[in-house]
């Protein structure tokens, strides 16, 4: 039931009360427009002058104008912008090197260099199938590298702990893939597209429950550094602060593509294993500027010498004349 406020007169006490307030309402009303009024006519005045001084000004010396005056006033606003715009990009590049830094620190916990030794049934050919199959799977379904990287992460960490039979290694991959995918993409694929993927060889009830054991294994310690993580970072170095926020060039996406796909084919082979990510995501850079006719020998240790934390220089050099010849006899699958 909808209740309505009754409407009564007002009392004789109660109209007095109303007709003071009007009044002191009023009477504040009159003095704010009054100050108003004021103010008005003093800006008006200062306007005047302040115009008639100018062109006074102009014609005696020939030299400055209005037009003068709202050239500088636009070019120290022009200015005061610049110099917002680098403080942003030295805090990005602040930022960049202390998350390169913290990365770095980490990477070891991270990353099994032998990850099949206590392996019976998986052996390194079988991951090879594994990952080779992956690739093309994760293109079918539009994840991005970091998605890729992160899952195979993910099981040779998971290879590492527990003994796996040889026919839920495929069943493995696909749950490290559809785990990564939810930490990485805005949105994951199905666990039934990934199914679908495997011919239907497996349950979505089994698919979760081997989810769940990952999960448990790696006690939930997901987010580990890859290496498309850090050949996001040196790629961003690459680029240089004079071209940082504009868009991509034809010469960096290709640079870019280029090192992805080296480093696609680097997962697949597990000798790459032993490489720590931050020295294989650099190798891979290395080889790419090579193969487009960017990059010396020098050139590549001076980029490695650049980075806030050292790499080692041998391990690096080991790594690209690997990754070199791996690239040689692949040389049909690469553009």
């Amino acid at each position: 039931m909808l209740i309505h406020c009754p409407r009564e007169d007002l009392g004789p006490q109660a109209k007095r009360v109303r007709t003071q307030d009007d009044v002191e309402t009023q009477r504040h009303e009159d003095t704010g427009a009054r100050r108003h009024r004021n103010t008005v006519t003093e800006k008006h005045r200062y306007t005047e002058t302040h115009r008639t001084y100018v062109e006074t000004w102009t014609r005696d010396t020939g030299v400055r104008s209005n037009e003068d005056t709202e050239i500088k006033s636009r070019d120290s606003t022009t200015a005061t912008d610049d110099a917002a715009a680098v403080d942003d990009d030295v805090d990005d590049d602040e930022y960049a090197i202390e998350w390169f830094e913290s990365q770095r620190e980490v990477e070891r916990e991270f990353h099994p260099t032998r990850c099949l030794e206590r392996q019976i049934q998986v052996l390194p050919s079988s991951r090879c199938v594994l990952v080779s199959w992956l690739i093309p799977v994760r293109r079918h379904l539009s994840l991005s590298l970091h998605s890729l990287s992160l899952a195979l992460s993910l099981l040779d960490r998971f290879l590492a702990r527990v003994p796996l039979a040889s026919d839920c290694l495929q069943l493995l991959g696909v749950a490290c893939l559809h785990i990564a995918a939810k930490q990485v993409e805005v949105t994951a694929p199905r666990a039934s597209q990934l199914l679908d993927l495997c011919g239907r060889a497996f349950t979505t009830q089994q698919l979760k429950n081997l989810e769940r054991l990952v999960l448990l294994r790696l006690k939930f310690r997901l987010l580990a550094p890859t290496a498309a993580d850090f050949l996001s970072f040196y790629l961003s170095r690459e680029r240089g602060e004079a071209a940082r926020g504009r868009a991509l060039g034809e010469a960096e996406m290709a640079l870019s593509c280029l090192s992805e796909q080296i480093l696609e084919l680097s997962f697949a082979d597990y000798a790459f294993n032993s490489f720590p990510a931050s020295t294989l995501a650099l190798a891979a850079l290395e080889v790419a500027s090579r193969l487009l006719g960017w990059s010396r020998i020098n050139d590549g240790d001076n980029r490695r010498k650049k980075l806030p934390l050292r790499l080692s220089r041998a391990l690096w050099l080991d790594c690209v004349g690997r990754l070199c010849l791996l690239v040689s006899l692949n040389q049909n699958i690469l553009p």
